[in-house]
C-alpha cells in the first residue's frame, strides 16, 4: 500500500503549505461505487421519457434520487462492515451543509411547503452524491476515468443532437417548429441545459487532452464546441473564456509569487478584476453603437428584466427567501412592465431567474446565496492552491482543471440556472466530492464502528430511503399529470379526471392537477365544477393569471345563465361582481392581457342590459355602457385573437350608446377581420336593415369579395356566400335587381 504523497513548497523565510494528493489502497466496494456513479451518469446524460410533461426533467431527476439512495446505500453498508471511518470532507461540507440548513428553514417556513421539501429532497440528493464521491475518489487516475466517462456520455448525447439537426430524431418530441427544437436540445431537453453541460464537458475534454495516455480526448472538444454553438448559448462563451483567464493569470503569477495561499488569492482577486474592467469595457462599445448598454434582442430582455423583478423579491425577504423551489410562483406579483407585457402577449413566463446567485437568494434567503458563492470560490481557492503546491505536472494540471471548472460553473451561473438543470447540477457535486477525496489525508485503520457510527448510518440509510420513495411517488404523479392532458387535448373529458385524481392524492400541493381538472370541467361543460377547480388551483398558486381569468369567464357564464332564467323580479347575481373582482385581480398582474379585458367588457355589457331591463337611470346605463366600450377595445388593441367576435361585441355596444356611425365601423372591422365569418355579415345585414344604412354594408362586401376573389386562401364556398349577401343587400338596400342578379350569377 502507498502512502499519500505530500507536495510542499517552502519559500525561504516564508513558509510551507501543504497539499495532499491520495494514494491509497483501494477496496472493491470503491471500485463497486465508482463503476455505478460511471452508469449513473451515462443514464442521467442520455434519459428521456416521454409520459411526463417535460421528458428529460423529471425522469434525470428521478434517476439522480435513486442513485444517490444506492450509492449512499452501498457505501453505508460496506464501510460498517468493513469498519472503515467516514473521512469528513474538509473543504466544502461546512458550507454544503449550511447552505441546505438555510433551504430547509426556508422551505418549512413558505407557504409552499410541498414545492420546498421537493427541492430539498433535490438537494439531499446531489449532497449525497457529493459525499459518496469523496470517499471513492482518491486518486487523479480515478478522476481521471470519471471526467472520461463524462465526455463519452455528452458525445453521444451530441452525435444525437447532430442527427435532430438532419431531421432524423427518433423521439416523439411534442414539437419540432419551435426555436428551442431548432437549437437542438438532444438528450438535455432544452438548449440552455446542453449549454450548461457541455461547458463542463468542454474542460473536461481540455484537461484530459494534456494527459498522456489520453491526448486523442482533444476530439472531443471541436465536437462540444460545434453543438455549443449550434445551442446558441452566449453566456458559455463567457464562462469558458473566464476560466481560461483564470489558467492564464494563475501560470503568470505562480512564476512570480511563491507563496501559494497568496498567489492564489491575488490570481482571484486579479480575475475579478479583469471581469469587471471586462465587462465595462463591453457595456461601453454595446453602447456606442446602439446607444444601449447592452444588447437588446428579446432573450436578453428579458433576463434583464428577470434580475430586476428577482431583486425586487430579495429586498422582500432578504433573509431567508420565499422557499426553495417557488419562484414562478411567487414572481408574477414582481413583474416588470416589460414582464407583464410579454407574459399578455406570449402568454409566456420565466420559469427561473437565469442567475443562480439570485434565485437562491430569492428561495433561501442572502445568507444561502453567500453560502453558494463562497463554496464556488472556494473550490476555485483550492484548486489554484493543489496546483501551485504541486510537485508533479500531472498534479498541478488537475488543481489547474478544478479551479476551472468551479470558475466556469460560477460565470455560467450568472447568466443562467446551471444548478437547476440535473445534469450539470450532478457534475457539480461529483466533482467537488472528486476533489474532496484526492486531496483528503489518509483514512484511519480500519476499527470497529462506534454505536453513534452506526446510529446516524442507520439514519441516513432511512432519510435516504424515504427521500426516494417520495421522489419516485413524484414522478409517477408527472405520469398521471401528462397522460390526463392528452386525455384534455382529445376532448376525452371524463377519462382525464380519474387520472388526475389520483396524480392529486400523491401530490396535493401541486396546483396543475386542479388547474387540468378545471380545463376538463369546461369541456364538458360543467361550469360548477370548474369555478371549484379553479379556486382549488388559486389557493396553492394565487398569482396563477390564467387560473384567475378561467375563474372569471366561468364565473361570469353561470351568472349569465341565471340572468337568462327569466326570473320574475331578478337580482344582479353576486357571481358577476366575484367574475369582475377576478379579472380585476389578473389585471393587477399583467394590466394588458387581453381575455381579463374581453371579460371585464362582456360582464359589463351584461350589467348595462340588466340596467336598461330593470329601468334604472339612462346615466346609470350608460355608464356601464360606457366601461364596456373602454374594456372591450382594449382587448382588441392588446390582440385578442378573436378580433370578429369583439367587434361586433364593440357593435352591440356602440348601439347601446346610440352611437350608430361607430356602431356601423365596428361591423365593418368585424367583417373584415374574418370575412368567412357569416356571423359578421348576418349582424351587419340586421344592422344595415333596422337604420337602412346599407351603404358601408354594399361597400365592405364588394371590397372583401375582391380580397377573396384575388386570394387563394378562401373556399370557394366562403366567396360564393359573400357573393349572396351581397346580392341580398343590393336587392333589399337599394332595390337594383341588376347588381343583385350580377352577384347571383357570380356566386353561381
Amino acid at each position: 500500500m502507498r502512502g499519500p504523497v505530500s507536495n510542499r513548497v517552502c519559500a525561504p523565510k516564508k513558509g510551507c503549505t501543504d497539499v495532499v494528493m491520495n494514494q491509497n489502497e483501494d477496496t472493491s466496494w470503491g471500485r463497486f461505487a465508482r463503476i455505478g456513479i460511471g452508469v449513473y451518469i451515462v443514464a442521467l446524460v442520455l434519459a428521456m421519457f416521454p409520459f411526463t410533461g417535460d421528458p428529460t426533467g423529471h425522469i434525470k431527476n428521478l434517476l439522480t434520487s435513486w442513485a444517490a439512495f444506492l450509492l449512499a446505500g452501498v457505501w453505508l453498508a460496506a464501510s460498517w462492515r468493513s469498519g472503515q471511518p467516514f473521512r469528513p470532507p474538509r473543504l466544502f461540507l461546512a458550507a454544503i451543509a449550511a447552505f441546505l440548513l438555510l433551504n430547509l428553514i426556508a422551505a418549512l417556513r413558505s407557504e409552499y411547503l410541498g414545492y420546498g421539501l421537493l427541492e430539498m429532497r433535490r438537494y439531499w440528493a446531489l449532497f449525497l452524491l457529493y459525499l459518496v464521491a469523496s470517499q471513492v475518489y482518491r486518486t487523479p487516475e480515478q478522476v481521471r476515468r470519471l471526467l472520461l466517462v463524462v465526455c463519452l456520455a455528452v458525445l453521444a448525447a451530441a452525435v444525437y443532437a447532430f442527427f435532430q439537426r438532419a431531421g432524423l430524431d427518433f423521439f416523439p418530441w411534442a414539437e419540432r417548429a419551435s426555436d428551442e427544437y431548432r437549437n437542438l436540445p438532444a438528450t438535455f431537453g432544452n438548449p440552455n441545459y446542453a449549454a450548461h453541460t457541455l461547458i463542463l464537458a468542454i474542460l473536461m475534454a481540455v484537461y484530459l487532452a494534456f494527459r498522456t495516455g489520453s491526448r486523442w480526448c482533444a476530439a472531443f472538444v471541436p465536437v462540444f464546441l460545434l453543438y455549443m454553438h449550434f445551442t446558441q448559448q452566449r453566456a458559455g462563451l463567457l464562462a469558458l473564456a473566464g476560466a481560461a483567464t483564470l489558467i492564464l493569470v494563475a501560470r503568470h503569477l505562480h512564476q512570480r509569487v511563491q507563496k501559494p495561499l497568496k498567489a492564489a488569492a491575488m490570481t482571484l482577486l486579479a480575475v475579478a478584476l479583469l471581469g469587471v474592467l471586462a465587462f465595462g469595457a463591453m457595456m461601453s462599445l454595446t453602447y456606442l453603437r446602439t446607444g444601449a448598454a447592452y444588447p437588446l434582442d428579446l432573450s436578453l430582455l428579458v433576463r434583464y428584466k428577470s434580475y430586476c423583478s428577482a431583486s425586487r423579491m430579495i429586498l422582500e425577504r432578504p433573509l431567508l427567501g420565499y422557499g426553495p423551489g417557488v419562484y414562478t410562483i411567487e414572481h408574477p406579483r414582481f413583474w416588470t412592465p416589460y414582464e407583464q407585457d410579454w407574459f399578455a402577449q406570449e402568454l409566456r413566463m420565466n420559469a427561473h431567474v437565469h442567475n443562480d446567485l439570485l434565485e437562491i437568494a430569492v428561495d433561501a434567503g442572502l445568507p444561502a446565496s453567500g453560502l453558494y458563492l463562497a463554496f464556488l470560490v472556494l473550490g476555485m481557492g483550492y484548486g489554484l492552491l493543489m496546483a501551485y503546491t504541486a510537485m508533479q505536472t500531472r498534479d498541478r494540471r488537475m488543481g489547474f482543471f478544478f479551479a476551472a471548472f468551479f470558475a466556469a460553473f460560477l460565470i455560467d451561473g450568472c447568466f443562467g440556472f446551471n444548478l437547476r438543470v440535473p445534469v450539470s447540477a450532478a457534475l457539480l457535486f461529483l466533482v467537488a466530492g472528486a476533489m474532496e477525496g484526492v486531496s483528503a489525508p489518509a483514512p484511519e485503520t480500519r476499527r470497529h464502528l462506534t454505536a453513534a457510527s452506526v446510529v446516524w448510518r442507520a439514519a441516513a440509510a432511512v432519510l435516504a430511503f424515504v427521500s426516494v420513495a417520495a421522489d419516485s411517488r413524484v414522478f409517477v404523479s408527472e405520469v398521471y399529470l401528462q397522460l390526463a392532458k392528452r386525455q384534455i387535448h382529445r376532448e376525452s373529458y371524463t377519462e382525464a379526471h380519474p387520472l388526475l385524481d389520483a396524480g392529486q392524492r400523491i401530490t396535493p400541493w401541486n396546483w396543475h392537477f386542479p388547474y387540468q381538472h378545471a380545463l376538463a370541467s369546461v369541456g364538458q361543460q360543467d361550469l360548477p365544477g370548474a369555478v371549484g377547480y379553479f379556486k382549488q388551483c388559486l389557493a396553492r398558486n394565487p398569482h396563477h393569471v390564467l387560473s384567475l381569468v378561467g375563474l372569471a369567464r366561468a364565473q361570469m357564464a353561470l351568472g349569465a345563465s341565471v340572468l337568462e332564467a327569466g326570473a320574475p323580479k331578478p337580482q344582479w347575481p353576486p357571481v358577476m361582481d366575484e367574475a369582475a373582482e377576478h379579472a380585476e385581480r389578473a389585471l393587477e398582474l399583467a394590466p394588458k392581457f387581453f381575455q381579463a379585458h374581453e371579460i371585464l367588457g362582456r360582464i359589463a355589457s351584461i350589467h348595462a342590459v340588466f340596467l336598461d331591463k330593470n329601468e334604472a337611470p339612462a346615466r346609470t346605463v350608460a355608464r356601464q355602457w360606457a366601461e364596456a366600450e373602454t374594456c372591450i377595445e382594449s382587448a382588441i388593441d392588446f390582440g385578442a385573437p378573436k378580433q370578429s367576435e369583439l367587434f361586433r361585441l364593440l357593435a352591440r355596444v356602440r348601439q347601446g350608446l346610440n352611437d350608430i356611425d361607430r356602431a356601423e365601423e365596428a361591423l365593418a372591422r368585424a367583417a373584415q377581420a374574418a370575412p368567412e365569418n357569416q356571423q359578421s355579415w348576418t349582424a351587419f345585414y340586421r344592422f344595415a336593415k333596422r337604420y337602412n344604412r346599407f351603404d358601408r354594408l354594399i361597400d365592405t362586401l364588394q371590397g372583401q369579395v375582391r380580397r377573396m376573389v384575388e386570394s387563394s386562401q378562401f373556399a370557394p364556398e366562403t366567396v360564393a356566400r359573400a357573393f349572396l349577401w351581397l346580392a341580398t343587400a343590393q336587392q333589399a338596400g337599394k332595390n337594383n335587381s341588376d347588381a343583385a342578379e350580377s352577384a347571383y350569377r357570380d356566386a353561381i
